[in-house]
């Protein structure tokens, strides 16, 4: 793999008010619902996750060490690239999001951005579940399933291992762009 930092602080479950705690601390039955209706998440799609929990986009960023990194501050448009995601969809409800092939991993319980050259072979590390929770969608880890993308309210990256599917896993999503023409685009002959 190459280069990799993640910069979720390894503390044990938050317990802030409005945090999913309760789900953290407990085993809670899924409340996700089943069926994604996957249109936003065609292979080529360009995305962007609003958090719930912070209300700005998922980005990526160089740390103060040069490193790349995630965290929920990022600014909303299609001109802020580095807040930009492709989707590159694997099974009915796994994707992978990448930004200039920047991937979205989760291992041992840490979300981290993980650069895979064109053409390398990807680990399952890389894919993530989709779940719809109302309005909003959640991406867990294949590999570990109570194991979910987090942002803190302040736009800090949450641990994976301490974020289940409660208001700091949830995000809207925004197809920026999309290779595939809506239905509507051809006319309907009469």
């Amino acid at each position: 793999m190459g280069s990799s930092l993640t910069t979720e602080e390894e503390n044990p479950v938050e317990t802030d008010s409005g945090d999913e705690s309760s789900e953290e601390t407990q085993d809670t039955p899924d409340t996700g619902e089943k069926t994604v209706n996957m249109a936003e998440f065609k292979t080529g799609n360009i995305v962007q996750l609003v958090s719930k929990s912070s209300s700005k986009t998922l980005e990526i960023v160089r740390g103060a060490d040069g490193q790349l990194m995630l965290d929920g501050m990022g600014p909303e448009g299609a001109q802020f690239q580095h807040a930009n995601w492709t989707v590159v969809k694997e099974d009915k409800d796994v994707i992978r999001l990448h930004n200039c092939n920047n991937y979205i991993v989760i291992v041992d319980g840490k979300t981290m951005i993980v650069n895979y050259p064109p053409g390398a072979q990807l680990g399952c590390e890389s894919k993530l579940i989709v779940r719809k929770h109302g309005d909003y969608y959640t991406f867990g880890s294949m590999e570990e399933s109570d194991h979910h993308l987090g942002i803190k309210p302040e736009g800090a990256l949450k641990a994976a291992s301490n974020t289940r599917e409660g208001p700091h896993a949830q995000f809207t999503v925004k197809v920026l762009y999309s290779p595939y023409a809506p239905d509507e685009y051809y006319p309907t002959k009469q």
